[in-house]
């Protein structure tokens, strides 16, 4: 544990320690005996006997209340830190210890982890601060006659109130399972929250020391004095020195040694210079004795409700919603930093419950809001203490406190307890200030300053609502900048004759393929339509252009939505329609491929589908876009050839025209070559050419109809997904199975007929005798089939180009 001030956060550097730890690492090196043993949720988890145990029990518990008790008295201070609290802050410190108290015996009792220490924490004691100043305030701006015991009353309730609604509220998260919803809030405005907690902090533990009233940074003139810096500055420097020394010695008797050091150092210097009591009390350096001794009746004695103000709850809404979040926040981060503490998981919902009955049971019994304290409960884990004994002595040494007739206060100097809040705030605004601009970008680190300076120079509640309104507008324009549109270069699956292959590759950047990405909101609208702009080539383009290379003019403009999860209403006028009416302008067609079902609703209903074109696939989009262009640039003419051919039962003529020219009249084919070499055949529509796993015998060549190359069914299910995949579709003049053939003896695919085809297929045999003896003629087959693999490999080159 860094410091006691980190009780809301996982400590600086703790992360990567916890994930390098060895198991025997898990100890501390106290009252080790043996072996280091290997438990992960408590180390030491066979004690000698007995009584090592209890030794052990009361020994850490002592520890952990010598750190506690000097807390929850600082804490106190910092609630009821406004001056008309100061006469009445010895009862008021020993209420805070009372709920200090209860959020122990509550979590002892009902917490999983057996070492669970809870305390009042500092994540909403602030907001029971900035209640209580605001009911000071609001009550003495009243033109009712208010007395200090209307004040005390009326705050008192107030507090004690909003700590248990608190605890219900936490209660029914826990029940409903929501715990994960209240870690919504942005990691920035926490920061800039924990921040201001240090701040608040130090500036609590300087009006203490000083006994003049600081509220902020405007009000630090008052401490130009001579007086108030002697008085302040002893508690500055011992925090410094906390600070210091728990950040480069990693032990836990360090803190406490230290706080104990100043003490001594302190009563010493008053031995020294022959300095009494009331003398350090008159100068300011110990804080007054209460009037007589203090009972417990002495605490709830301004518990009156005939003197509660209702009309001050009101403002305090926001504050304690803001409370509700913060509080839910910060356990949530207390329960994972332990999760990982521990190397297990912890069930976030049962730990908020257990959090929210702590505070329902505190503000109960008239205390304030609480929850795990990370430090002591790590501390409790790694001392091997695996009974929920230690937790009940931290009870029971808090309430024996509260039960003696003493002030503590009264006899602890102020520098003591001001120390304490100063390193509190020292190691929040190292850690959030300064430590965590490494670990956040710029823009996050600035909405941290912009929270952190809104909470000190106008109020809280304004910090954390504007906070969280900056974060949702630095998302908007992250959003924005990001890559929501990317130009993509593919090609259909389809396999076709390589004539139509080759007139495709020149005039394929015709086809404009985006593909979207995320919700597609308002604020990304500029950004896609202006991706659109860029990416077209228009006429007036191609008469602007001086370029060597070709330009080709885009015909299509094809969105592929099938990772888009959403499209609101402003992004359909201001960007698709848009878009559309550009596109029209320049006689360019929009195609829409995998249209979500609710945004093909909603462009439906805003006429943005019509003059459109509108596929399922993005496959089918750019199989329709390259069949189209085939059409306008001339494709017709061969395709009409073939059909001449078969109309006349000329299948000789047709398989010449797949072929290279020929260079030699060897080189030719005839009737009578085919029928020596080949194998011609007619297959109706679903009917397998060859399955997956099958020997290669031959090869195929389609010169009519749709033949479908998939993955069966039953490897694609193999392999996680649903269904067979197509891989490939072969049309009239293109190669089947050629690519197996060459380099392997099995075929890994499945081939079956997506329509009635007319097949011309050539086995090794036959082509082993063709190049025997007619070798020209098997060179044109063979260059054939090595320009389709050419032809594919550059394709493919062009896609990732």
């Amino acid at each position: 544990m860094d410091s006691v001030g980190a009780t809301a956060r996982t400590p600086r550097n703790e992360l990567s320690r916890w994930k390098s730890y060895r198991d025997e690492e898990e100890s501390l090196p106290l009252l080790q005996h043996g072996a280091p043993k290997t438990s992960i949720a408590v180390v030491d988890d066979a004690p000698t006997d007995a009584s090592d145990k209890y030794f052990k029990v009361g020994l850490y518990g002592l520890v952990n209340a010598i750190i506690l008790v000097p807390l929850m008295i600082s804490f106190a201070q910092i609630i009821f830190r406004d001056p008309v609290f100061q006469p009445f802050l010895s009862e008021l410190v020993k209420l805070t210890m009372v709920s200090g108290a209860v959020h122990q015996l509550c979590f002892s009792l009902s917490s999983t982890l057996p070492f669970a220490v809870g305390q009042v924490q500092d994540a909403g004691l602030i907001f029971l601060s900035a209640m209580a100043t605001s009911i000071v305030s609001i009550l003495k701006a009243s033109n009712d006659a208010v007395t200090m015991e209307d004040i005390l009353s009326t705050t008192l309730w107030t507090l004690c109130g909003s700590t248990a609604l608190l605890g219900v509220a936490l209660i029914i998260t826990g029940k409903l399972k929501l715990a994960s919803f209240v870690q919504y809030l942005p990691m920035p405005v926490v920061g800039g929250y924990l921040s201001f907690i240090g701040f608040y902090c130090f500036e609590a533990g300087l009006s203490m020391m000083s006994s003049k009233e600081i509220t902020s940074i405007l009000d630090w003139h008052k401490l130009a004095d001579a007086k108030s810096m002697l008085l302040c500055a002893p508690g500055v420097v011992g925090g410094i020195f906390l600070f210091v020394m728990t950040q480069r010695i990693r032990h836990f008797a360090v803190l406490p040694t230290c706080m104990l050091s100043i003490l001594v150092v302190f009563y010493l210097g008053m031995v020294i210079s022959g300095s009494s009591f009331e003398d350090a009390r008159a100068f300011g350096w110990i804080a007054a004795l209460p009037n007589g001794t203090l009972s417990v009746a002495d605490m709830y004695k301004h518990f009156h409700t005939d003197l509660f103000h209702a009309e001050v709850l009101t403002p305090q809404i926001p504050t304690w919603i803001a409370m509700y979040f913060v509080v839910a926040f910060s356990s949530s981060l207390d329960v994972a930093a332990i999760e990982m503490a521990l190397h297990k998981p912890l069930d976030h919902n049962a730990e908020l419950q257990t959090v929210g009955w702590s505070n329902l049971v505190s503000g109960l019994t008239g205390g304030f809001t609480g929850s795990y304290i990370f430090s002591s409960t790590i501390f409790s884990m790694k001392s091997g203490v695996d009974s929920r004994w230690t937790g009940g002595l931290i009870f029971a040494l808090e309430i024996a406190l509260v039960l003696s007739p003493f002030s503590i206060i009264a006899y602890v100097p102020k520098l003591f307890f001001g120390s304490l809040n100063a390193l509190i705030g020292i190691d929040l605004v190292m850690e959030w200030i300064v430590h965590a601009k490494k670990s956040m970008l710029w823009a996050e680190y600035a909405i941290l300053w912009f929270t952190f300076l809104i909470m000190n120079f106008w109020n809280l509640e304004a910090g954390i609502v504007l906070g969280i309104a900056a974060a949702g507008i630095n998302f908007i324009l992250s959003y924005v900048e990001s890559t929501v549109v990317r130009r993509v270069a593919r090609q259909s699956l389809v396999k076709r004759d390589l004539r139509e292959r080759a007139l495709l590759y020149q005039v394929r950047s015709a086809i404009v393929m985006l593909e979207l990405d995320g919700f597609v909101f308002f604020g990304s609208s500029v950004a896609i339509l202006n991706q659109v702009r860029k990416h077209i080539t228009t006429t007036d383009v191609l008469e602007r252009s001086y370029a060597h290379v070709p330009t080709v003019r885009t015909r299509f403009v094809v969105l592929d939505f099938e990772r888009v999860r959403g499209v609101d209403v402003t992004a359909v006028r201001s960007c698709f329609t848009a878009t559309k009416e550009h596109l029209m302008a320049h006689g360019i067609t929009l195609v829409f491929a995998a249209l979500p079902a609710s945004v093909r609703g909603m462009f439906e209903l805003h006429d943005v589908l019509a003059q459109s074109s509108v596929f399922d696939t993005m496959e089918m989009a750019i199989e329709w876009c390259e069949d189209t262009l085939l059409q306008m640039n001339g494709a017709t003419p061969i395709l009409d050839q073939m059909q001449y051919h078969f109309a006349k039962g000329k299948v000789t003529p047709l398989l010449e025209s797949f072929l290279p020219p020929p260079t030699c009249d060897d080189a030719k084919l005839d009737d009578a070559l085919l029928q020596t070499y080949f194998v011609t055949s007619k297959e109706p529509a679903g009917k397998r050419i060859y399955e997956s796993g099958d020997e290669v015998q031959g090869v195929y060549l389609v010169g009519k109809g749709q033949v479908d190359v998939f993955v069966p069914r039953d490897i694609h299910e193999y392999m996680g997904f649903e269904g067979r995949k197509r891989i490939v579709r072969v049309t009239h003049g293109a190669w089947l199975g050629d690519v197996d053939m060459v380099l392997n003896n099995r075929h890994n695919l499945t081939a079956e007929t997506k329509s009635p085809c007319f097949l011309f297929y050539l086995d090794r045999t036959a082509l082993a005798k063709m190049r025997i003896e007619h070798p020209h003629l098997a060179a044109r087959f063979d260059s054939a089939m090595l320009q389709s693999m050419a032809m594919w490999i550059m394709e493919s080159h062009g896609n990732e180009a």
